[in-house]
């Protein structure tokens, strides 16, 4: 009995040593190859979107261009209504009507005064009709036209006595110590010249004229009253 059972306990053993070996061997076969994939980093650079700013349309006025928009002009020393007027190319009522002066064209212009210059008037600086002289009396002779093919050299002697210009008309009397009158002439380039001229303040001749038409323009042609002098 006992050498059967030592058998059978050694078939046993064998028995599961083979049933061992098998469950081994099924586990082999039945796995896969597993293959592990390495990312790499991306071979690009990542860059921020360009931003674009388009800057707005620039309008450049030349000397002459009309300006839509309002203009400011400071007052120099011996400036008058027209001459400001001709360089912005506008009317002496358009530049007083739109300033909205109480006395109108009599507005007397101070240096250093600042007046506003309607929009649509011209850029000042060019050659477009713009001068800086007074107007000249309609009445005055228009000047003798030259011949462009004249080869003579001009004259230079000097004018005959009966080719002088009349002197201008005045009433303000020698000793100027009563109310006189007088014509603007050519070279009268402000008032306070003319002022001078008859020794008096310019203050004295301005509030004489306060009732003068176009005063304030100063034109060549214009009547003005002379006060008398502070000295009498």
């Amino acid at each position: 009995m006992d050498l059967i059972g030592v058998r059978a306990g050694a078939l046993c053993a064998v028995a599961a040593l083979g049933v061992g070996l098998s469950g081994c061997g099924d586990d082999t076969e039945g796995s896969g190859t597993s293959t592990t994939a390495t990312i790499a980093p991306t071979s690009y650079v990542t860059r921020e979107p360009v931003t674009t700013t388009t800057a707005g349309p620039t309008t450049t006025l030349d000397p002459g261009d009309k300006a839509a928009a309002e203009q400011i002009y400071t007052v120099e020393a011996g400036d008058f209504f027209a001459r400001i007027a001709e360089e912005y190319g506008i009317s002496v009522e358009e530049l007083v009507n739109y300033n909205e002066f109480p006395d109108g064209v009599n507005h007397v212009l101070i240096p250093g005064e600042t007046i506003k210059i309607p929009p649509g008037a011209a850029v000042p600086g060019g050659n477009k009709g713009v001068t800086t002289d007074p107007p000249t009396d309609p009445t005055d002779p228009e000047p003798q036209q030259t011949d462009p093919q004249q080869t003579d050299p001009p004259q230079t002697d000097p004018p005959q006595s009966d080719q002088t210009d009349p002197p201008p008309r005045t009433t303000a009397p020698p000793d100027n110590c009563s109310t006189g009158s007088y014509t603007i002439q050519e070279g009268d380039t402000s008032r306070l010249a003319v002022a001078q001229k008859f020794d008096v303040s310019v203050e004295a001749m301005d509030a004489a004229n306060q009732g003068t038409d176009g005063y304030s323009a100063f034109y060549v042609g214009l009547e003005i009253i002379i006060p008398a002098g502070s000295d009498c």
